[in-house]
């Protein structure tokens, strides 16, 4: 009879060890593996705080960086597709975000088949929205591995990618994307 007790203490030991042990491997991986960035909705342009910077993209969006972000506004192409750039980079950081204007060009002119995309161990694709929920736009973000990540967002006439990154970028980075207004002329 005691040897009965035993056994079946031990079976139930495995019983809900194994799935608990399992459980915790589960949760291990997926904390290593990057995290999506916030969905983008674009709505009205407000006040930034006093530590903000304006750039503003054409005359329909804008975006705001802190002032540890350096932005410089690169020079129109001389050759069609005309483009007009602009690219932000942490004081502090080795990489670039590029925003670019792209005045005949609507969000569904993004290439089907981006070498980012395809050689990525993740990668995902989101609609991009304003404040009434309509799509303006794609949000394109995955990662080549947990440590280096990207992301390339089109709206109507302006793209914005970064990448690959580190995961401090990525988030410095996110931050600006995420600020994306629209604004009136």
């Amino acid at each position: 009879m005691e040897l009965v007790r035993h056994w079946r203490k031990v079976a139930l030991i495995v019983v809900l060890g194994l799935p608990l042990c399992y459980g915790v491997y589960r949760c291990v991986l997926f904390a290593k593996k990057p995290h999506a960035p916030a969905i983008i909705v674009v709505s009205e342009c407000k006040s930034p705080s006093l530590d903000m910077k304006r750039i503003q993209v054409g005359d329909n969006f804008a975006f705001f960086a802190t002032d540890n972000t350096s932005a410089r506004k690169g020079e129109t192409d001389d050759t069609p597709p005309f483009t007009q750039r602009f690219c932000l980079r942490a004081k502090d950081g080795k990489s670039l975000l590029t925003i670019s204007l792209h005045p005949s060009e609507g969000f569904n002119s993004a290439p089907p088949i981006d070498p980012m995309i395809v050689f990525s161990e993740y990668s995902e694709r989101r609609h991009v929205v304003d404040g009434t929920g309509k799509t303006i736009g794609e949000d394109y973000w995955g990662y080549l591995d947990s440590e280096r990540l990207w992301r390339k967002i089109h709206l109507e006439g302006v793209s914005a990618e970064y990448g690959p990154v580190t995961k401090s970028e990525a988030r410095n980075y996110d931050r600006i994307l995420s600020s994306a207004c629209l604004s009136t002329p």
